[in-house]
C-alpha cells in the first residue's frame, strides 16, 4: 500500500524517477524499510510498559534491561534489513559504497530517535 503511494507520486510527477541515482524500485524499497523501522521503533517504545508490566511486577527485572533488550532486538532487525538491502543493491548493480555507509551510519540514529519518541509517548499509552 505504501509502495502504491510512491507510484502515485511518481505518476503525478512529484517524484522524478529519472533523476534518482538508483532504480526507482530500489529507492521505494529503501524508503519503505526506513519508514517501517521508524514506525516499529516508535511502537516498541510506546508499548514497552504494557508488554512487560507483568514481568516487572512479578520478578526482579530492571526496567533498563527491558529497554536494552528492545534496542538489541531492533539492532538485529536493522542488521537483517541491511543485509537484504545490500544484496538487492548488488543484484541491481546500484551499490554506492559511500551512500550505503551513510545509510548504515544514520540508520541507528533514526531507530534511537523513534524509540525515544515512543518512550516519551509511553505515559499516554498506559493512562489511556
Amino acid at each position: 500500500m505504501i509502495a502504491g503511494a510512491f507510484l502515485v507520486l511518481r505518476s503525478s510527477g512529484l517524484i522524478d524517477a529519472e533523476l534518482l541515482p538508483i532504480p526507482f524500485g530500489l529507492w521505494v524499497m529503501y524508503g519503505v524499510l526506513l519508514l517501517e523501522l521508524f514506525m516499529q521503533s516508535v511502537l516498541r517504545g510506546m508499548t514497552i510498559l504494557k508488554r512487560s508490566g507483568v514481568l516487572v511486577t512479578h520478578t526482579f527485572v530492571l526496567p533498563e534491561s527491558l529497554v536494552l533488550a528492545d534496542l538489541l532486538r531492533m539492532a538485529f532487525d536493522m542488521a537483517c534489513q541491511s543485509l537484504i538491502l545490500v544484496g538487492v543493491s548488488i543484484w541491481a548493480g546500484a551499490i554506492s559504497p559511500g551512500g550505503f555507509l551513510a545509510y548504515l551510519a544514520l540508520l541507528p540514529l533514526l531507530a534511537i530517535f523513534g524509540y525515544g519518541l515512543g518512550l516519551l509517548m509511553a505515559a499516554t499509552n498506559v493512562i489511556y
